[in-house]
């Protein structure tokens, strides 16, 4: 405070009882931060190279038992690209319909258009992927065109790793004896 003359006037006007730390007052501050760097990272989105973007979405269960789902946008500005997580959302329920139904919710909130989004990226969970039934397919259904879906690099190496690990019988023995360790405490 002590270089920043703006901030020092401000601190002497307001009232002295005031020390804005309650939890409710930080969180509305976080919140309030949150939505400011939201809106920059889509106005640079939507004043990119490019107006179209791709989406990367991937659920997880919070410690809470709570279904959360993340969206990350990818454009490109000034010839590179650039990628972002722009969200995290509770969602209720964790089928296909609901999850697109979210996802495109999410996306307007945002003000980015659902009809510039140029390919899809999920784990290869059927609900995400799913040719016939996944939210891939029904984001291509409801928008009415062919939208390019790619199974996530991340979780494809994450499966080699996997796969080799269990190849490996004294890698396979220490996980175990973590897995025991964790569910006994």
């Amino acid at each position: 405070m002590s270089r920043d003359e703006k901030l020092r006037g401000i601190s002497l006007t307001m009232a002295q009882n005031a020390k804005y730390m309650s939890p409710l007052i930080q969180n509305e501050v976080i919140d309030l931060m949150a939505r400011m760097v939201q809106d920059a990272v889509v106005q640079e989105c939507q004043d990119s190279d490019v107006k179209w973007y791709s989406i990367k979405c991937d659920k997880t269960r919070d410690s809470c038992n709570v279904e959360d789902m993340s969206i990350v946008i990818r454009y490109v500005i000034n010839g590179k690209p650039v990628e972002y997580m722009i969200s995290m959302i509770k969602v209720a329920e964790v089928d296909a319909k609901s999850l697109t139904q979210s996802l495109l919710g999410e996306l307007q909130n945002l003000r980015l258009d659902p009809a510039y989004i140029l390919s899809q990226c999920y784990d290869g969970a059927s609900v995400m992927s799913g040719a016939k039934g996944g939210v891939q397919k029904i984001l291509q259904d409801t928008l009415n065109r062919k939208i390019p879906y790619v199974h996530c690099y991340s979780h494809q190496l994450h499966l080699v790793v996997a796969h080799a690990m269990e190849a490996e019988a004294k890698v396979k023995i220490f996980f175990n004896l973590c897995e025991q360790l964790y569910v006994f405490f």
